[in-house]
């Protein structure tokens, strides 16, 4: 787990300022985010019905997780008290390219309403920076 190349990353400074995420750089060279911490931090933020311009996007594609990544993420959760649910990340959690999440997140931003209450829990940067060698060290 150790050698996994990961960092904390905001989705949305303006609407989401204090939510950070885990992003983990992947082999191809390019970084990717677990498909369930953006639904439940993010996404689960807006309204359920897809504009048309969210469903002309088409599908995001996804990747399993790998015995690595499903490691480092239930380490970061443990770590931050089920912040990401009490379920553990398994090797059937979905990875989504970060850049194609952020094509797709913008469509949605700018098309889907928010919803009216939303209750997100958050990592902030205080936090995150003091727990970040208790994760890389497990």
């Amino acid at each position: 787990m150790n050698n996994l190349d990961w960092k904390w990353t905001k989705i949305d400074a303006c609407l989401f300022n204090d939510v950070l995420v885990p992003i983990i750089k992947r082999k191809d060279g390019h970084y990717w985010i677990c498909a369930r911490i953006v639904n439940s931090l993010i996404l689960d933020s807006f309204e359920n019905n897809l504009s048309q311009e969210a469903k002309d996007y088409g599908s995001l594609v996804g990747l399993l997780c790998n015995q690595d990544e499903v490691k480092l993420l239930n380490a970061i959760n443990l770590t931050f008290k089920n912040l990401f649910g009490h379920e553990e990340f398994n090797q059937y959690d979905m990875m989504v390219r970060f850049d194609k999440f952020l094509e797709f997140y913008q469509i949605v931003k700018t098309t889907i309403r928010l919803r009216t209450t939303t209750t997100t829990n958050t990592i902030t940067h205080s936090n995150q920076v003091n727990q970040n060698d208790a994760i890389q060290n497990q």
